[in-house]
Formats: structure tokens, C-alpha cells, sequence
């Protein structure tokens, strides 16, 4: 039995930019799921695919939503599913939105796309651009307050007419329409038209027919003979495919077939037989095949009925899954996958049998879906091309140690299998062992030179370890193949900036984006580049492009950030990386946000962004690259190098070793105080880190002292050390009132609170600066005041008094 799992692992956008590297035609078949779209046609203003809404309740939602279309120029579409297969809900409705063209920021329309999920009651609306320039403030959250308590009570069409109500009444408020008879029909021919859903559109998957084993239940085509010869192909094109075109046809023109496709005759009374039982529900079909099969025991329909008991079984498990009914639906898909032949047919592998793992892991059953795949294997293991489609499947939900192992088999049955050592380069990609991933992709490419995939990877990584001659090489090749290659075409801008050939470069990328504006690799890539070289003004520029194409792209977002912390504004940069927070999880995010807080002085913020994601031992830092990925290093650089160069390839940080030196301290002076017992502590880590945090005679170095003497202070460890600190911390003061963040760095103690409390409603806090003198005299008083503490805690309460009456004479009442 398939272990129980409903465990559902975000990805993040690195990973899936990675994962695109995977999507080339040797493995389409595990790659489908993914590629088809998650829904059919939307069926008017109201679509249910969850059959939750009755058809009353349905029919007035369609006519709100008509009048408000046509009185008030607005389109709210809704569409409700029962499961968003295991992707987060936003990211589910956007790529909803896109099919649809509904909702689409970049859109010109004037509409919005509502998506609710009935399984688990979560909903998220996708609004264009127009539209959002048009909502009263606050309409979304107060339609998804509405939603909130009658969904709780899975009341979705109370929730529904609450929050469309909500909506119209607002927008008449705003527009100055009438609500009369807004739930009334319009004429009969302003109608939308009401159908009601059918059982193959009750799944946000939109699987293919011999996916789920169902068959035409129109009228079969005359064809012929048992034997394997092309007769199928003579049937008039207008003529609809038979049941047997279910496992027949074979998925590429270019590959013949490793093993015989079953056949079957048309013209017996066996056939007839065999036509009616087809079209049962997969829950009868079962038994009756089987019944078939011990009546007719020589028949020559035998095989194909087995492959079509198989079928009806994937079948049921899907439906079972989609009912909830999670055992049960996992115990038909083990019995398919056991009662597979060894010798099966092409038809029933490709289109049945190996998209059965990834069928599970699209209805969030990620563990048994593993063990599918590797249910599978096992019945496939000498095969290398369908071992290489189960690879797929591994390396399509960055299982890429899977990927890999399955990949090395293929090779030693087949080691002149370009495919092969593609996927195997694909995995050690997202594995990012980088230099292993080149070679495998370079070995592709030797074996089949009309590897396009191979040949952008390896480019790419090329460029990526700073070997820009020969990466710009392969991009030029690539488009001498297509010449509108559109990562080929990013690729070498990117490379002619590295290169020092700046014009050139600069006259490449204009004509590249007036081709195609919608370039991302181009424009995130451009953007991250410029601020790497102190270029921020430019880099705001593509940046700021880029996120207005993809606003999940979070690369777009760091490399944002970085600019506007180069033109001294880190607050903002500061909101852009939280918001990136919302579509991405890895170390960098968590290093670039820490980065960013400490530009600012809000040191104490800033450590504990870096302990989401490191710790520090004996000088190596730690963390899990990609989030999975153990790593350690001595500097915050070459730790986090590899989540750069293999999601956007950049050999060149936009860091710099003084900036990753003080974070490291940072994080080291954390880590020592956390560990103190008592009044105890390490010294020598204490000092080393010290060492790290206080490098440098920036504007910055005052604060800096004053944090790491107040947190010294506050654990009562390392007085003398504490003194020490506020003393030199003196001559700084001057230099520390000059920088543009003086009155948040100043006050970050006191303005922590608050910062807490808006960002837990993605709010921020409004900071007026404050007046030079009344800062200056907040720092003075500070040192004083952290000196006479340090001094009374040494029992030198004689010398400690001067200093605390200074404090007091300074410091603002």
C-alpha cells in the first residue's frame, strides 16, 4: 500500500526557473501534466467545477454579474474548484487568469478573476491592471471578509452572494449606477449562457482522454485486422477514433515503437461485446472486463482488455481521489500499476501507466506518487527510454537525486543516449552541482548536436562560471538555429556586458527588447548586472520592467532591491524583498533582506532574518541551499554563489566581501550570545566576531558599536569590552548623524515594535525624521548611559554615577 501523504511542498520560483531546464522532448510525457492547461473553457460568469452551488444560486450570480458588466463596464468572473492540485492558491489563479485572459494585471481589460478552492475553502482574486486603478480602497479584503465564515461553514453560495453583493454595491457607490433588478435576467439575447458541468470537468486537471481511460462513445470507425500494420492511418480523417485509438496511436512520429501495440479486429462478435462494456462507469467496466476476459480465455482481444482493465483503473483511483476517498484511490492505482505486463504496449506506458505518479502528485499525494514512479521502474527497469520518462517524472518534482540515479542507469544500458546525459545534466542543475550538470550537458550536446536545451544549459553555465568566450559562442550558434531565441538572445547581451563590450551590448539589448519587451531572462538578468557594476539607476529600470511582466519573479525583486539600496533608499528596497517573500524561500531571499535591514541599522531585525535560514560553527556558516541542499562556507559569498549562478547565471554578486563580512559578525554575535549560559560566554568568539561586525570606518561603524555594546550589556558578559565600545563609538557620531537613515538606525529599538505590528497586515511604518540636534543628543546620551550601566554592573558605582547624570542631562525627555 502506497504510504498516506498529503503533504503539499511550495516550490519556489528558483526552483521552478530551474526546472523549465527539464522541459525538452525526450521526457514530454511526464512533463504533460504540466503543460496542460489546468482548465477547459470557462462556461460564463459563473463556473463551478466543484458542483458546489446549486443551480438557483448559480443562476443569480450570472445575472449580477451580467448587469454589472453591462452597467458598470466591470467583468467578475468566478470559478470555483475542488482542489488546485497541490500549487498555492495564488499561483493556481494566476495561471487560471492567464488561460482565461480574465484578470491579468498586464491586461488591458477592465475585469477581475475570482478562484475558489472547495476543498479546502481558500480563495484569491486576480485583478487587471485597469481594474485595480478603478476598485474603492479595501473592496478585496472586504469581499474576502464576507467569504471567510460562510466558507468555514463550506456555505459557498452564501459566501459567494456576500462578497459579489459586497462588490456591486461598492462599485455603484463609486460608478453612480443603479442596483435595481440587478439580480434579475436581462433579455434572452444578453444571456450568458448556463450549462451545467460534467463529470470530466469536476477537476481543475484537464487530463487527456486516454489519461483517464475513457473512451468515445460515439459510433466506432470501420478499421481492421489484428496484425500491426498502418490500416488505422487509412481511416477518412472525418471519422471519429475508435476505442482502440486509446493505446494506438503512437506519441511520436520519429520513434518506432519498442514493443508491439495491441490490435484488435472490429468485426466480431467479440468486438461488440467488447464495445459495450467500454462505455460503462470505470467502477463496473473493472469487473465486467474481467468477467470478459474468463469467458473468452484464447481470445486475441485478451491483452488489450487487460491494458483496458488497467486504464479504467487509473481511472477510478483518479475519481476516488477527487471524492476524497484517499485509500481507496491509492489502492486502484498500486492494482494498475501491478497488474502492468512487463512487455506493455507503448499506448498503455505513455499514456497510462507513466503518468500515473504524476496524476498523484497533482492531487497532492507527493509520497505515494515517489513510490509509483519507483512501483514502475521496477517493471520497466531495461528500457531506457521509459526509465528516461520516469526520470522526467523525478526531475519535474525536483526529486533530482531520483532523477539522477534513474539517469545513470539509462546510461549504462545506453551510454551513447544524448537525452540521457541531458536529464542527468537537468539534475545535477537543481542539485546545483554545477560543473557536473556542464559536463553531462556538454557530453549531450557532443552526442546530439540538434540539442537545443543542451546547448542554451550549457551556455548558460558557462557564463555562469565566469567562461563568457565560450558561452557567448554557444548563444551566437544557437541563434544561428533560431535566430529569436529568446534566452539565447539575453544570453548574449549578458555575455557582451561581462565582456566589457558595453555599446555593443547595449545596442543588442534595445533591439532584443523592441522585438520582444516581455524578455525576462533579459531584463532581470540586465537589471542584476547593472547593479553588480554600481549602474543602480539603470538596474531600478529593467528591474522595475521585469516585475511589472512577472511580479513573482524573485530574482527581479533582489536585484531591485539592490538598487535602490545604492541610491539610499533601503526602506523600499526593504518592502520589495518582503512582498518577494510571498513567492519565494531560499537562503539568498532571507541574506538580501537581512542585507537590506542592516543598510538601515535595524541590526536586530536584520539577525534575525539570518537565522530563518543559517547558523554559524567554528567560522563555517551553514545553511540548506534551495532550502534541501546542506552547504557551508566561510563567507556569505561563496555560500550562497550557487543559488545565483544556476537561477540567473551571474558569475559577479551585487555583494561586496566588506558587506558579507559584517553580516557574517552579525550572525556570529548572535549565535555566541544565544549560547551563553549565564554570565558566561565564549570570549574568543565573542572577539572574532566582534571583529567581523565592527570592520571598516563607514558611517555605519557608531550604531554598530552601540548595538553590539548594548547586547553585550543586556546579557551582562564582556563589560570592559562594552566600555570600550560606547567610548569609541564617540568619534563616530558626527559621521553616523551624516547618513540618510540617521533617525531609523538611531531609533531602531524603539521603532521595533511597531515595525512588528505593520508587517504582520503588510503594512509599514511611517518614520518621519527627526531633527539633527535631537538625534545627536539621543546617540550622546546613549553612550553615556550604556557606559554608567556597564561601570555599576563592575561594582564601580562611584564611577558610574558622571556618566549616568550625563545620560540624563542629554537624552530627550
Amino acid at each position: 500500500m502506497f504510504i498516506l501523504s498529503k503533504r503539499n511542498n511550495r516550490t519556489s520560483p528558483f526552483l521552478t526557473i530551474l526546472a523549465l531546464i527539464c522541459l525538452f522532448p525526450a521526457v514530454a510525457p511526464p512533463a504533460r501534466a504540466q503543460e496542460e492547461k489546468l482548465l477547459p473553457p470557462r462556461e460564463g460568469s459563473v463556473t463551478d467545477f466543484a458542483n458546489a452551488l446549486d443551480y438557483p444560486t448559480t443562476k443569480r450570480l450570472e445575472n449580477m454579474l451580467a448587469n454589472l458588466k453591462e452597467r458598470a463596464g466591470i467583468e467578475l468572473a468566478v470559478v470555483l474548484v475542488k482542489t488546485t492540485g497541490g500549487k498555492e492558491i495564488s499561483d493556481y489563479s494566476l495561471q487560471v487568469a492567464r488561460e482565461w485572459s480574465i484578470g491579468v494585471f498586464q491586461s488591458k481589460g477592465n475585469n477581475l478573476l475570482l478562484v475558489v478552492s472547495t476543498d479546502d475553502g481558500k480563495f484569491f482574486t486576480q485583478v487587471s491592471r485597469r481594474a485595480r486603478g478603478e476598485l474603492p480602497d479595501g473592496l478585496i479584503g472586504e469581499m474576502g471578509s464576507r467569504m471567510r465564515e460562510p466558507f468555514g461553514k463550506r456555505s459557498y453560495g452564501e459566501g459567494l452572494f456576500a462578497a459579489v453583493e459586497t462588490f456591486i454595491t461598492k462599485m455603484a457607490e463609486k460608478r453612480g449606477f443603479s442596483v435595481e433588478g440587478i439580480d434579475q435576467a436581462q433579455a434572452a439575447s444578453a444571456q450568458p449562457t448556463q450549462q451545467t458541468p460534467t463529470p470530466t470537468t469536476d477537476t481543475p486537471l484537464k487530463e487527456p482522454q486516454a489519461q483517464t481511460g475513457e473512451v468515445s462513445r460515439k459510433e466506432p470507425a470501420p478499421e481492421a485486422t489484428t496484425s500491426t500494420n498502418d490500416a488505422a492511418s487509412k481511416a477518412p480523417a472525418t471519422k471519429q477514433s475508435s476505442l482502440r485509438d486509446v493505446f494506438t496511436k503512437t506519441p511520436s512520429s520519429e520513434d518506432k515503437p519498442a514493443t508491439r501495440t495491441v490490435a484488435v479486429s472490429r468485426d466480431t462478435p467479440e468486438k461488440a461485446e467488447l464495445d459495450a462494456l467500454v462505455n460503462l462507469p470505470p467502477s463496473e467496466r473493472i469487473g465486467k472486463l474481467k468477467a470478459f476476459n474468463e469467458a473468452h480465455p484464447r481470445s486475441t482481444l485478451k491483452p488489450f482488455v487487460i491494458e483496458l482493465i488497467i486504464s479504467a483503473r487509473a481511472s477510478l483511483g483518479d475519481d476516488k481521489l477527487k471524492a476524497g476517498d484517499i485509500v481507496g484511490g491509492l489502492e486502484q492505482f498500486e492494482s494498475a500499476i501491478a497488474e502492468s505486463p512487463e512487455k506493455m504496449s507503448d499506448g498503455l506506458f505513455l499514456k497510462v501507466v507513466s503518468q500515473m505518479p504524476s496524476n498523484l502528485f497533482l492531487r497532492g499525494q507527493r509520497t505515494a506518487a515517489l513510490a509509483a514512479a519507483r512501483l514502475i521502474e521496477a517493471k520497466v527497469k531495461d528500457d531506457p527510454k521509459r526509465l528516461l520518462a520516469l526520470a522526467g517524472f523525478f526531475l519535474s518534482v525536483e526529486e533530482a537525486d531520483e532523477a539522477a540515479r534513474i539517469s545513470d542507469a539509462v546510461i549504462k544500458l545506453a551510454p551513447d543516449m544524448a537525452s540521457a546525459h541531458q536529464i542527468l545534466g537537468a539534475s545535477r542543475h537543481i542539485a546545483l552541482r554545477l560543473e557536473e550538470a556542464a559536463i553531462e550537458y556538454a557530453r549531450a550536446l557532443e552526442l546530439d548536436p540538434k540539442l537545443t536545451t543542451a546547448r542554451q544549459s550549457l551556455a548558460d553555465l558557462r557564463r555562469a562560471s565566469g567562461k563568457t568566450d565560450e558561452a557567448l559562442a554557444l548563444y551566437r550558434e544557437q541563434l544561428t538555429i533560431n535566430p529569436v531565441d529568446k534566452p539565447a538572445r539575453a544570453g548574449v547581451v549578458l555575455s557582451l556586458l561581462d565582456l566589457g563590450k558595453k555599446d555593443e551590448a547595449e545596442s543588442e539589448l534595445a533591439a532584443a527588447l523592441k522585438d520582444d519587451p516581455r524578455n525576462m531572462a533579459l531584463l532581470v538578468g540586465a537589471s542584476y548586472w547593472h547593479a553588480a557594476k554600481g549602474d543602480p539607476a539603470r538596474a531600478d529600470e529593467l528591474a522595475t520592467k521585469a516585475i511589472e511582466i512577472e511580479p513573482r519573479y524573485t530574482w527581479a525583486h533582489i536585484a531591485l532591491a539592490r538598487a535602490l539600496v545604492a541610491q539610499k533608499r533601503p526602506l523600499e528596497a526593504e518592502r520589495i524583498l518582503r512582498f518577494a517573500r510571498k513567492y519565494g524561500n531560499f537562503p539568498t531571499l532571507d541574506y538580501e533582506l537581512a542585507s537590506t535591514l542592516a543598510v538601515s541599522g535595524l541590526y536586530e531585525e536584520a539577525a534575525a532574518e539570518l537565522a530563518r535560514s543559517f547558523t554559524i560553527k567554528d567560522g563555517q556558516i551553514e545553511t540548506r541551499l534551495a532550502g534541501r541542499i546542506p552547504a557551508r562556507n566561510a563567507n556569505f559569498i561563496e555560500l550562497l554563489a550557487p543559488e545565483r549562478r544556476a537561477g540567473i547565471f551571474q558569475a559577479t554578486p551585487a555583494d561586496t566581501e566588506a558587506n558579507a563580512r559584517m553580516l557574517k559578525g552579525l550572525l556570529a554575535l548572535t549565535s555566541a550570545l544565544n549560547a551563553a549560559q549565564g554570565r558566561s560566554v565564549n570570549a574568543t568568539q565573542i572577539a572574532s566576531a566582534q571583529a567581523d561586525f565592527l570592520a571598516g570606518e563607514d558611517g555605519m561603524l557608531a550604531y554598530r558599536q552601540l548595538y553590539a555594546a548594548s547586547r553585550l550589556l543586556m546579557r551582562g558578559v564582556e563589560l570592559q569590552t562594552v566600555i570600550e565600545l560606547a567610548e569609541g563609538a564617540k568619534s563616530h557620531v558626527e559621521a553616523a548623524l551624516d547618513m540618510p537613515v540617521a533617525t531609523v538606525a538611531v531609533l531602531s529599538d524603539e521603532l521595533r515594535y511597531g515595525r512588528a505590528q505593520a508587517s504582520l497586515t503588510d503594512g509599514t511604518l511611517a518614520i518621519e525624521d527627526v531633527q539633527r540636534h535631537i538625534l545627536s543628543n539621543i546617540l550622546r546620551g546613549r553612550i553615556e548611559d550604556i557606559t554608567g550601566w556597564a561601570l555599576f554592573n563592575q561594582d564601580k558605582g562611584s564611577e558610574a554615577l558622571p556618566h549616568l547624570r550625563r545620560a540624563l542631562s542629554v537624552l530627550p525627555e
